[in-house]
């Protein structure tokens, strides 16, 4: 009975610091979470909550308080991402942050603490934590029991001396088998996600616009849409010629190719294109493939 009454105060403890440098983002219409990790602002989150640089997001403390913040890099082959709240708002003070711990020597059946935002924001509610054990260990993802739900992606993952070791990644159909991202792999890729690259590709999140055309072409002409695709359900039609993806020119269909792997699954994108010699417009929630 002492052990747990002891294991009760640190929970307590952790959960006490981590509401403070827990963070709901929201990036467009799709949300998720974070963690400040410095002074400075930076917040480690996935990079399927991110989906790519340089795109406004919004960041609430648990106060409720909301921050402007811009996306920096992401490391998709193991989903992880970085943003970056905008300077000049918190009056020269440093942010409330977590502190990085190591994920090189953890172990099944050690102890951990999840905290997020479930279902999304609630300042009534406020951040929610949730005590767990680690059941599978290896470089690129950790597995534990903490039960997570949607919304909950992006949040941190404590271990029992509190420094964080993970951020949450991919919620399982079970809310108990939920994987979460080794803090190392942010370690290790620090100055590029910092630099705002954006590489790699998370199996189960590749983008999918679900079209065909032939790139020997001059011009991205759609051949192919697909039943019950992103691009059918935008009314992007065969004989469509596409001109523009989001921010990039599209001059080819392998250039469109190329801005759809920009992107990531629940991303809307605006598109322009032209159908029997006038300009269209098309709005795309970008889909998921395996």
């Amino acid at each position: 009975m002492d052990e747990l009454r002891l294991l009760e105060q640190q929970f307590g403890k952790i959960s006490a610091a981590a509401r403070l440098c827990t963070v709901s983002v929201r990036i467009g219409q799709s949300q998720g979470c974070g963690v400040i990790v410095d002074g400075g602002g930076r917040v480690l989150t996935a990079a399927h909550v991110v989906m790519r640089p340089n795109k406004p997001a919004t960041v609430i403390l648990e106060n409720g308080r909301r921050l402007k913040a811009t996306t920096l890099g992401s490391n998709k082959n193991v989903d992880a991402g970085m943003l970056q709240i905008d300077p000049g708002q918190n009056e020269g003070k440093d942010w409330p942050h977590a502190t990085l711990g190591s994920s090189g020597k953890l172990s099944t059946g050690m102890w951990c603490v999840a905290t997020g935002h479930p279902s999304g924001f609630d300042q009534e509610r406020g951040v929610v934590t949730r005590v767990g054990r680690i059941s599978r260990v290896n470089r690129s993802a950790l597995r534990t029991d903490c039960a997570l739900i949607g919304g909950d992606s992006g949040g941190p993952l404590f271990d029992l001396s509190g420094k964080l070791i993970a951020i949450h990644s991919r919620i399982g159909n079970d809310v108990e088998e939920n994987l979460h991202i080794p803090i190392d792999n942010y370690s290790n890729s620090w100055e590029r996600l910092v630099a705002g690259d954006f590489w790699g590709s998370l199996p189960g999140f590749r983008p999918v616009l679900g079209v065909q055309g032939n790139s020997q072409k001059d011009e991205a002409v759609i051949e192919i849409v697909r039943p019950n695709s992103a691009a059918m359900k935008a009314g992007i039609k065969e004989g469509d010629i596409i001109k523009k993806f989001g921010d990039r020119k599209i001059t080819d269909f392998q250039s469109l190719k190329d801005a759809v792997g920009e992107t990531m699954p629940g991303e809307n994108v605006r598109v322009r294109g032209i159908r029997d010699g006038a300009i269209v417009f098309f709005s795309v929630v970008i889909g998921r493939g395996e």
